[in-house]
């Protein structure tokens, strides 16, 4: 369903193929559009998503690639449907998590590794 490599999704909806990303510009977009961080705005939606979340969060993930603007998008979720929407920006969002070796930190140089 997607480039792991990547961190992208990618979906194909009315012929064409789309990838959507949830990488550092789509989160600096969201961040302009919405006036809270990514982590923030998470966890805003975590129980309260609305209408016009989605549409911004799906939007921002798209735009780098595509250039869609808002009424584009809008109508590419009525096209596939909220629940596959829905499930695109859950895969992309696990996909821009870093793995625990990612996230690990990496001692000074001459530290004491325990």
């Amino acid at each position: 369903m997607g480039n792991p490599i990547m961190g992208e999704v990618i979906f194909e909806a009315g012929g064409k193929s789309y990838s959507f990303k949830l990488g550092t510009y789509a989160k600096a977009l969201l961040q302009r559009e919405t006036g809270l961080s990514a982590q923030r705005f998470f966890k805003k939606i975590e129980n309260d998503l609305g209408y016009d979340d989605m549409l911004k969060l799906f939007r921002c993930g798209l735009y780098q690639k595509h250039k869609l603007g808002e009424e584009a998008v809008a109508d590419l979720i009525d096209e596939i449907g909220e629940g596959k929407t829905l499930e695109i920006i859950a895969e992309a969002a696990k996909l821009a998590q870093p793995t625990e070796a990612e996230a690990k930190p990496v001692p000074p140089e001459g530290a004491a590794q325990s």
